[in-house]
């Protein structure tokens, strides 16, 4: 039940003479803690926009956390504990865990935040060419070849959409607060405007439009600023010699001078490739909740 829901039950309640137990109230007084909303959120990015949107209006809790791949998370009973009390659980929609928790969560509002994001198809999956023009994939093991790529928070864009959708599920929730979740919304969708301004001329200035990636977790960003993302690992299974060489030769081809290490994913294989390949090396993690800054020192390092 949301706070609009409680106030309109208690005063009901009262005006007959019967009062609703404090359990069961959020209190009217901004605030306080029993005051706030419970929105629980799947991934540490989209609990930094709720943060920022709702302040000290609500508790977010986080379930898959920065250090995890989302995309082969498992759900525990501890995270379905950890959801008990939540007002809401504000989700992107893309990965299993989080279609998994939307169809077993009771009395909870479940929420997508992605609404209105265009999808990206054929983005998230490994397909080379061989020296003989045939063409081999190696995907994720639970990759669907017509699914959509699922990082959709790594686009500038697609997270200023995203801010306006929890905006607005947490007026709805929270309707005394409404303007003021309105009031950050607009002031962070200003700063995203200027930050995704800032990031096309920089990168439209910069001599280099590729860069290597093992995993491929940068399509919308390639997308966004007419970047070629090369992503050359196959995933959960050794490469073949043939395989590595071939990989080896795409990246030549392209003229990348960066690597993309992820922390939240097993880099051993990039060993050999990185040995055969004079290219300048990065580590980020997109899973952070402060990926705008991610953003930036990725953007800063392939211009260079």
């Amino acid at each position: 039940m949301f706070r609009y829901c409680k106030i309109i039950v208690a005063s009901a309640l009262a005006a007959v003479g019967i009062s609703m137990p404090a359990a069961c109230s959020k209190g009217n007084n901004a605030g306080e803690d029993e005051d706030k909303l419970t929105v629980a959120v799947s991934i540490p990015p989209l609990a930094s926009v709720v943060e920022e949107i709702a302040g000290d209006k609500a508790d977010v809790v986080t379930i898959a956390k920065a250090d995890v791949n989302p995309e082969t998370f498992e759900l525990t009973v501890a995270v379905h504990k950890s959801l008990a009390d939540a007002d809401m659980f504000l989700m992107l929609n893309v990965f299993p865990f989080e279609q998994s928790l939307s169809a077993n969560l009771k009395n909870v509002r479940v929420a997508d935040a992605s609404v209105g994001v265009e999808r990206l198809y054929g983005t998230h999956s490994h397909h080379h060419h061989d020296d003989d023009g045939d063409e081999y994939c190696e995907g994720h093991k639970h990759e669907n070849p017509s699914a959509a790529d699922p990082h959709v928070w790594t686009s500038v864009k697609n997270m200023r959409l995203i801010a306006a959708a929890v905006a607005k599920e947490l007026s709805v929730a929270d309707t005394v607060n409404a303007p003021l979740y309105q009031q950050r919304f607009h002031e962070l969708d200003a700063r995203l405007d200027s930050l995704d301004a800032a990031l096309a001329r920089q990168l439209d200035a910069g001599n280099h439009k590729s860069f290597i990636i093992w995993h491929p977790s940068l399509a919308y960003f390639a997308h966004d600023y007419g970047l070629d993302q090369i992503a050359i690992g196959a995933e959960n299974k050794e490469m073949s010699v043939k395989q590595m060489r071939d990989r080896i030769a795409q990246a030549r081809r392209a003229g990348s001078n960066l690597f993309l290490l992820q922390s939240n994913f097993d880099n051993s294989q990039t060993a050999n490739v990185l040995a055969e390949l004079n290219v300048d090396t990065l580590t980020i993690n997109l899973l952070t909740p402060d990926w705008e800054r991610q953003l930036s020192i990725l953007t800063d390092a392939i211009s260079r």
